[in-house]
């Protein structure tokens, strides 16, 4: 486990302070606040809603709901069981352009909110991976370059999203929202 460790702090020293890019910290610092509390996420599934009737009625924007809403709870319950800290607290001589979270590091809340996101609108959006997915991974690698995450909590905060994202489509909610809310056609 501390080869895995000492690995992880050296690739995030590699891309948080040898390829630092001094042109990008503003889209770097950008694409990290716009992940705060699911924040861009939530306002994907808010024109969802908003453009129900042409795009899949309720169903797509509950179940983005309902996904953020789980991953964000296990990916607490996680953070607060794990208590790794953030890199700026153990490693010297790095990069840190935002406010450091009070939170924990591991998994990236960010990441997992990211992923569960790109994997439901891709069950309802097949071709949405074009645009979520970049989104997603700017999202994610932003907090390593802005200094608040290793990249072992981006890689389990994906993994995590992408899980929760297979267990989310399979729950029963898509019946009581087909229920709730039926498609007009």
């Amino acid at each position: 486990m501390e080869r895995i460790i000492a690995l992880d702090q050296s690739l995030f020293y590699w891309l948080n302070v040898t390829l630092h890019i001094p042109s990008i910290d503003w889209l770097m610092v950008f694409c990290s606040k716009i992940g705060n509390n699911g924040l861009f996420w939530c306002l994907v599934a808010m024109v969802l809603f908003l453009f129900r009737n042409r795009l899949g009625g309720f169903h797509p924007p509950i179940m983005l709901f309902i996904g953020i809403g789980i991953a964000s709870v296990i990916e607490t319950l996680i953070k607060t069981s794990i208590a790794r800290p953030r890199p700026p607290l153990i490693e010297e001589n790095i990069l840190q352009f935002i406010e450091l979270p009070v939170s924990h590091s591991f998994p990236s809340g960010h990441t997992t909110v990211s992923f569960v996101s790109v994997y439901i609108l891709h069950r309802f959006f097949p071709r949405s991976i074009y645009w979520t997915l970049p989104c997603a991974l700017l999202i994610s690698l932003s907090r390593i370059y802005v200094g608040v995450h290793y990249p072992l909590d981006i890689m389990a905060g994906a993994v995590l999203g992408l899980t929760v994202g297979m267990i989310a489509m399979r729950l029963p909610v898509m019946h009581i929202v087909a229920r709730l809310f039926p498609v007009r056609r």
